[in-house]
């Protein structure tokens, strides 16, 4: 009986340190530079919904890089719809979005990004570049 109780100890252990290993994995495609990978990962950690809300946020806002860089712009929007929902202030989140809204030609909506990037930060110089291409 003790016997069983050790190979179950060690099942369990094990597949921690699995899940653990995949989870350092899909950090690290989250914050890559594959677009593919980078969205696979952070999916993971989505769904898994166990992460901090600063985790979760990130992994959106990674994800909506990605998706932006593969040219699926309403996923990269709809991702950092959820950034920027976890962490108003995310000013980057809002500075891609107002830029891909710009580039939808919603301007009034893209404008409004770039304020809110820059009422958080007065000295963001890419958020009145863009708010002045926007204009």
């Amino acid at each position: 009986m003790e016997r069983r109780i050790w190979i179950l100890v060690l099942a369990a252990l094990a597949s921690f340190l699995f899940e653990t290993a995949a989870r350092a994995n899909d950090f690290s495609a989250c914050a890559g530079a594959n677009p593919d990978l980078a969205i696979s990962g952070c999916t993971t950690i989505i769904d898994a919904g166990t992460g901090s809300i600063k985790n979760l946020a990130t992994a959106h806002y990674n994800r909506g890089n990605a998706h932006r860089k593969k040219g699926n712009y309403g996923s990269a929007i709809a991702d950092y719809n959820v950034t920027i929902g976890l962490n108003p202030a995310h000013i980057d989140a809002l500075s891609n979005r107002g830029t891909l809204l710009a580039d939808k030609g919603d301007y009034d909506r893209a404008i409004a990004d770039y304020d809110k990037a820059i009422n958080l930060d007065p000295e963001y110089e890419v958020g009145f570049f863009n708010r002045g291409r926007a204009y």
